[in-house]
C-alpha cells in the first residue's frame, strides 16, 4: 500500500499539527488491509465488489466461484406430465405424446390432419389415433392394400403380382391359364423342319432329327465332310458331301471308302532280276540283288567289278564307271600317292599335288583348297558377291552354277549330264524324263564370270508327276563330288551373297 500524509495549518494563535492519512490497495486486491485477491477475467460468470473483494454472481449463475447455473426448473409451469429441461436463465418444457403449447397445456387433436387414407375413419385419441378403413385397405393409416398374394394362389413357380382387391399371375415359359395351371403345348406349331418329330417338353420343345440333318428345328443339313473333330476323308483326300453321308475322292496312293488304305504298288511294279520292292506313298523302290542297278534293278551295276582302289569311290559316268580318288590320291584309279608339287600351281595357300615331279610344268596335278576358296587352281572364292540374289527354284526345279563364258557352253551337254543326275535322283527312266534348261549369265566379283543353270524337269507318265515335285529338296541332297565329276564344266559349290566383298558393303546376316 501507499501512505499519503497532508499538514494542513490550523489558526487561531495556538498553534497545532493535524495528519490524516489515507491507504490505497494495489490492483485486485481489496479489502482494510489489501488481503483480499480478486480478479474477473472476460468470460467469467462474476464481478468482484469494490470494497470488500467478495466475487458476485451475475444473474443465473450460482456457487462460490459462479461455476453452476441457476436451476429455473424449480419452480417450473409445465403441465401434463411434461419434462422440464433447465436451461441458462430459463427452461422449455418437453411435452409428452398428445400435448403441444409452452408448458404443454394444450392437447394435440390427431385426426385434424385427416391422417386416414383412402376413405379410411379416424377416431381420436389421447396422443394418438385409430383408422377403421374400408374394404381392401389396411396399415396405420390404411394406406397398403390388401395383398391378395398371400397365400400364393399362383401355380408352377409363377410370380404373383398383387393389385387391389385382386392378383395377376406372370407366367413361366411352358405355362398358361388365370394361375398358370396349364401346361403350354410347344409342338402344336409344328416349329420342326421336314420330316423330323417334335416331342413336348416341360416349357420347350426338341426336335428328333431325320437322318442327315441337324440343328435345333433340324433346319441344317449335316456336310458330314465337315466332322466336328476332323475330315473323314484321310491323307488330303477330297470329301464330297451327300443326303445323309459323303464320298472320297482319295489322293493318289490311297484307296477305300475313307482313302484309309495305301496302295500297294509293289503289287503291280516290275522289279526285275531278283529284286525286292519297296512299297511307299503312291511310290515304290525296287533294292536290287549284286549286280544291278537303276529304277527297275534293269541295269548292270557298271561298279560291281571295278578296278579301283580302296582311297576312291567308284561312280556310273555314261555307260562306264570312274574312280573317284580321295584327297592325296591320283591316277585312273586312284592307286598313286601323290606327292607335293615342286611349283605350287595353287593360289590363295592352295594344296599343289601330282602324280610325277617331272611334270609339273606340264602334267597333271591337284589343288587342295582352303576354305574360302575353289576352282581348279583355288581362284574362285567360296563366297561370291552378285549384283543380285537369284529367285529360287520351284518345287520341280533344280540350279546349278558353273564358271565360265556363257558363250562357250555346250546346253546339249549339260542337259545330258542333269538328265542323268535327276534319273536316278527321282527314280525315273531317262526316256521318261524331259529337261528344260536356262542360261543366266552374271559376272560376280572379280569379273569371275558365272552362270547359273536353272533346269525344270517334267515327265510323259502321270505317276512320275509326284516324283518331280521333291526334285528341288532331293536335289541337295546329292554329294558334291558326283555333281562335279558328272558335269561337263566346271561346278561352283560356294554360296552367294548380294554386293561385294568390301566389309563395309557385305551383307549383316
Amino acid at each position: 500500500s501507499n501512505l499519503y500524509i497532508n499538514l494542513t495549518p490550523v489558526l487561531p494563535v495556538v498553534s497545532r499539527l493535524v495528519a490524516s492519512i489515507t491507504s490505497y490497495c494495489d490492483p485486485d486486491y481489496y479489502g482494510p488491509s489489501c488481503d483480499v485477491y480478486c480478479k474477473a477475467k472476460r468470460g467469467d460468470n462474476f464481478y468482484c465488489d469494490t470494497k470488500t473483494g467478495e466475487k458476485k454472481c451475475y444473474e443465473g449463475w450460482t456457487s462460490a466461484d459462479c461455476l453452476a447455473s441457476v436451476d429455473d426448473c424449480v419452480s417450473h409451469k409445465c403441465e401434463n406430465y411434461a419434462t422440464c429441461v433447465d436451461e441458462h436463465k430459463g427452461y422449455i418444457c418437453v411435452c409428452p405424446k398428445g400435448y403441444t403449447g409452452q408448458f404443454c397445456e394444450t392437447e394435440i387433436l390427431e385426426c385434424l390432419s385427416d391422417p386416414c387414407t383412402n376413405n379410411g375413419t379416424c377416431i381420436d385419441g389421447r396422443g394418438t389415433f385409430h383408422c377403421n378403413c374400408t374394404e381392401g385397405w389396411t396399415g396405420t393409416t390404411c394406406e397398403s392394400s390388401i395383398d391378395d398374394c398371400q397365400p400364393h394362389p399362383c401355380q408352377n413357380n409363377a410370380t404373383c403380382i398383387d393389385q387391389h382387391m385382386g392378383y395377376l399371375c406372370e407366367c413361366m415359359d411352358g405355362w398358361a391359364g388365370q394361375d398358370c395351371e396349364i401346361d403350354i403345348n410347344e409342338c402344336s406349331s409344328n416349329p420342326c423342319v421336314g420330316t423330323a418329330t417334335c416331342v413336348d417338353q416341360l416349357a420347350y420343345f426338341k426336335c428328333i432329327c431325320a437322318t442327315g440333318y441337324t440343328g435345333e428345328l433340324c433346319q441344317v443339313q449335316i456336310n458330314e465332310c465337315l466332322d466336328s473333330f476332323d475330315n473323314p476323308c484321310e491323307y488330303n483326300s477330297t470329301c464330297h458331301d451327300t443326303d445323309g453321308s459323303y464320298t472320297c475322292e482319295c489322293a493318289a496312293g490311297y484307296t477305300g471308302q475313307n482313302c484309309e488304305t495305301n496302295i500297294n504298288e509293289c503289287a503291280t511294279a516290275v522289279c526285275r532280276n531278283g529284286a525286292i520292292c519297296l512299297d511307299f506313298v503312291n511310290d515304290f523302290k525296287c533294292v536290287c540283288v549284286h549286280g544291278w542297278t537303276g529304277p527297275t534293278c534293269s541295269e548292270r551295276d557298271l561298279c560291281l567289278d571295278n578296278e579301283c582302289s580302296e582311297n576312291s569311290t567308284c561312280i556310273e559316268r555314261h555307260d562306264q564307271y570312274e574312280c573317284v580318288c580321295s584327297i592325296g590320291w591320283g591316277g585312273p584309279l586312284c592307286d598313286m600317292k601323290m606327292i607335293p608339287c615342286v611349283l605350287n600351281a595353287c593360289s590363295n595357300n592352295g594344296t599343289c599335288y601330282q602324280e610325277d615331279p617331272q611334270l609339273n610344268s606340264q602334267g597333271h596335278f591337284t589343288c587342295i583348297c582352303p576354305e574360302d576358296w575353289t576352282g581348279p587352281t583355288c581362284e574362285i572364292p567360296t563366297l561370291l558377291y552378285l549384283p543380285s540374289t537369284p529367285q529360287p527354284p520351284g518345287s520341280n526345279s533344280a540350279e546349278i552354277f558353273l564358271i565360265g563364258d556363257i558363250d562357250a557352253i555346250d546346253v546339249s551337254l549339260v542337259k545330258r549330264d542333269l538328265q542323268d543326275l535327276f534319273s536316278h535322283q527321282v527314280g525315273l527312266s531317262k526316256e521318261h524324263l524331259d529337261i528344260d534348261i536356262g542360261l543366266t549369265k552374271m559376272t560376280a566379283e572379280d569379273d569371275i564370270s558365272v552362270v547359273r543353270v536353272l533346269a525344270t524337269a517334267s515327265t510323259n507318265i502321270p505317276e512320275g508327276e509326284t516324283k518331280l515335285d521333291n526334285l528341288q529338296a532331293s536335289w541337295e541332297e546329292i554329294p558334291p563330288y558326283v555333281v562335279e565329276r558328272d558335269m561337263t564344266y566346271p561346278v561352283y559349290r560356294g554360296h552367294f551373297g548380294t554386293g561385294d566383298r568390301n566389309p563395309e558393303n557385305a551383307p549383316t546376316e
